[in-house]
C-alpha cells in the first residue's frame, strides 16, 4: 500500500480514510484482531507513506490535539543523543511507564544513533560507543553516491533478548522503528525510515513524522544540502480501537486544515535545524537541561525557534498562560507558533473551568 502526501496533515487524512475504507475490509487488506495492548485494526501488508515536504511538519489536528512542545523537545533531546527520563518528564509525565528502571529508556532512539555499541572492539580497535550520525555524515561528504548510509536502531543485545514478556531479560521499551536509510537524489536528501509495527495515530503521524524529519534535516544540513522526501514503511501499521473513539472519519478527519495553514504562507520554519554542526551539537547538549531562557544561542533554531517555545512551556506550568502567549510571539517558525498557541489555548480554557484564576 502507498500514500503518497505533502505532508503530515494531508498524510493524516488519507491514512484514516484507509482504515475507514468498507472495501479495504471486505477485501481483508484491513482487519480487526487483538493485541497485547487491546482490540486493533490493522493493514494486512506493509504501508509505505511518502512526505514530499517533510518540513511541513506540525499536524493541525484539534482532535488528535498533538502536543508540539513535546514532539519539539523531544526530537531535540533524540539528536542530543539521550535517553534519560528527568530531561522529558518534564514535557511529558507519562513517559517514564515505558522505563524499566525509572531512570533510562532502553529503546531510546537518539542514543542508539550517538552511543551505538560495537561488539569486538578489540579486534576493529575503536571506541566500544560510535556516533553513527557523525559516521553517515562523514561517509556521504566523502560519497554522495553512496547506497550504503544506513543508520541502525533494532540490534539483538537491546531488542532481541528482550522481546519475551515471559522472560527475566524483557524490556517495556524496544524499536518500534528498525532502520533508516539516507539517498542523495538530485542534490537533495532522500530517507527512508523501515518500522516494524506502527500505531497510525500516535505513533508515525503527530511523534514519529517530528522525530525523523529532524534527524532527515539535522543530516542535511550537516551536509550542505535541502531535504528531499521522507518515506517511512510499515510492516504492521494499525490503530487502538478502544481509545479511538471507534475511528469513524467523522471523529478524526479535518480537511479544512488538510494543507491550507502551508500553503497560506504560513510554511515551515524560515531557519534550518543545523548552522553549524559541530556548534550545534555543543549546544544541544547544553540546551536540553538548560533552565536560563534568557540566555541566548549562537544556533539561530535553538535561539529563536526552540527556545521561545521551550521558555512558554514553563510559563504554562506556571499557569502564566498570558506570559506564555507572548514568549510565542518571539518564535521565528509560524507553523510551531500556530500549533502552540492553540494548544495553550485549550488548556488555558480548561483551566479556567476547572476553576484556575
Amino acid at each position: 500500500m502507498r500514500i503518497r502526501a505533502r505532508n503530515v496533515n494531508q498524510a493524516f487524512n488519507q491514512v484514516v480514510g484507509v482504515f475507514d475504507d468498507p472495501a479495504l475490509r471486505i477485501v481483508k487488506v484491513i482487519s480487526e484482531t487483538s493485541s497485547r495492548n487491546g482490540p486493533v485494526l490493522v493493514v494486512n501488508e506493509p504501508v509505505t507513506v511518502t512526505y514530499e515536504r517533510p518540513r511541513e511538519r506540525v499536524l493541525f489536528n484539534t482532535v488528535r490535539d498533538c502536543n508540539p512542545f513535546f514532539h519539539l523537545f523531544e526530537s531535540l533531546w533524540m539528536l542530543a543523543g539521550r535517553n534519560d527520563i528527568a530531561a522529558l518528564d518534564l514535557y511529558n509525565s507519562g513517559m517514564k511507564s515505558y522505563s524499566d528502571d525509572g531512570e533510562t529508556f532502553n529503546g531510546a532512539y537518539g542514543y542508539r544513533w550517538r552511543h551505538a555499541k560495537v561488539a569486538d572492539v578489540h579486534n576493529l580497535n575503536v571506541d566500544p560507543l560510535q556516533d553513527q550520525l557523525s559516521i553517515l555524515i562523514t561517509h556521504l561528504k566523502q560519497n554522495p553516491d553512496s547506497r550504503r548510509a544506513v543508520l541502525q536502531m533494532w540490534n539483538v543485545e537491546d531488542d532481541l533478548l528482550k522481546i519475551d514478556d515471559q522472560h527475566e531479560m524483557f524490556a517495556k521499551d524496544v524499536c518500534c522503528n528498525l532502520s533508516v536509510t539516507f539517498l542523495i537524489r538530485d542534490g537533495l536528501l532522500d530517507m527512508t525510515v523501515f518500522n516494524r509495527s506502527n500505531d497510525a495515530i500516535w505513533g508515525m503521524l503527530g511523534a514519529n513524522v517530528v522525530h525523523f524529519s529532524f534527524l532527515q534535516e539535522y543530516v542535511a544540513c550537516s551536509l550542505g544540502i535541502e531535504v528531499g522526501r521522507y518515506h517511512q514503511i510499515s510492516s504492521n501499521l494499525h490503530v487502538y480501537t478502544e481509545n479511538n473513539s471507534g475511528f469513524t472519519p467523522n471523529t478524526w478527519m479535518e480537511p479544512h486544515v488538510n494543507i491550507d495553514y502551508y500553503l497560506n504562507d504560513l510554511g515551515p520554519s524560515p531557519v534550518p535545524l543545523v548552522e553549524n554542526q559541530e556548534r550545534f551539537d555543543r549546544e544541544l547538549a547544553e540546551f536540553v537541561d538548560n533552565t536560563d531562557w534568557s540566555r541566548r544561542w549562537s544556533e539561530p533554531f535553538l535561539d529563536v525557534v526552540a527556545a521561545p517555545i521551550c521558555w512558554a512551556w514553563q510559563l504554562h506550568k506556571r499557569r502564566d498562560y498570558s506570559g506564555a502567549q507572548a514568549a510565542l510571539d518571539t518564535c521565528e517558525a509560524l507553523d510551531w507558533q500556530l500549533a502552540c498557541r492553540n494548544w495553550l489555548l485549550k488548556r488555558e480554557a480548561n483551566w479556567k473551568n476547572k476553576g484556575g484564576t
